[in-house]
């Protein structure tokens, strides 16, 4: 049978849970705030990314354009005086014009499959959004129950009187509580540690693509360099 005096040594051994529980899970919004922080500059990094490889990509495909402009020219310059030598220049132009041509095909299917990929992630996004805007009416509800609850005991008291089983239930029931509470803190934990460590991983990765895509771009415009000196060269034969 309850007793007061065992009712206060049980609420004191729950109360010094609840301190201990709300400095773990205080701890947990702290970090998984801060991995939340880490996740958005990581993505603000591969959108960076994103913009610079584009450019590589146009920088590229205007490379490509003009080398190809340089062999037609090149090619325009075989001699032509007889039927072997016109056949030989024709099918060199037309091999030129269908690398060329298989060369855009190739890019075309790659920015489908990209495409896609980008769909994808907009997918994920938008439900990602949802899963926020779920947490979202979750919390508005819980407040909107419990605002009516504290409504109704301002204006007309507590609903329960005291009572020593009654207190014992309910001092029973929180530790209850604290123990799922403190188990679900604990999974918290392991689960942000996790991500933290991922997180990190993710960012050495992103900055070694950062670090190729400049390195690349040196590479495009060294190639631009070389067919500006060609186009200068097959001008000056014509």
């Amino acid at each position: 049978m309850a007793t007061p005096q065992q009712n206060a040594i049980n609420i004191a051994g729950n109360k010094k849970k609840i301190y201990e529980l709300e400095r773990t899970v205080d701890e947990n919004k702290t970090n998984i705030l801060l991995n939340r922080s880490m996740l958005m500059v990581n993505k603000k990094i591969m959108e960076r990314n994103f913009e610079a490889a584009q450019a590589n990509t146009m920088l590229a495909e205007a490379n490509t354009k003009n080398l190809f402009r340089n062999r037609r020219a090149a090619m325009h310059l075989l001699p032509e005086n007889t039927d072997v030598e016109k056949n030989m220049k024709n099918s060199l132009l037309n091999r030129a014009m269908s690398r060329e041509l298989i060369t855009k095909a190739e890019t075309n299917a790659k920015r489908i499959a990209i495409n896609r990929s980008i769909e994808e992630v907009n997918v994920a996004m938008r439900k990602v959004n949802e899963m926020i805007m779920e947490l979202n009416e979750e919390l508005v509800t819980k407040n909107t129950e419990r605002i009516a609850e504290n409504t109704e005991w301002i204006n007309h008291g507590f609903p329960e009187k005291p009572n020593v089983e009654d207190n014992a239930k309910r001092i029973a029931d929180n530790a209850e509580r604290i123990a799922k509470a403190l188990a679900i803190a604990n999974e918290n934990a392991g689960k942000w540690h996790e991500t933290r460590k991922m997180l990190l991983e993710e960012r050495e990765k992103i900055e070694a693509n950062t670090a190729k895509i400049y390195a690349r771009r040196d590479r495009i415009l060294e190639n631009a360099e070389k067919i500006k000196t060609n186009y200068g060269k097959a001008k000056g034969k014509f």
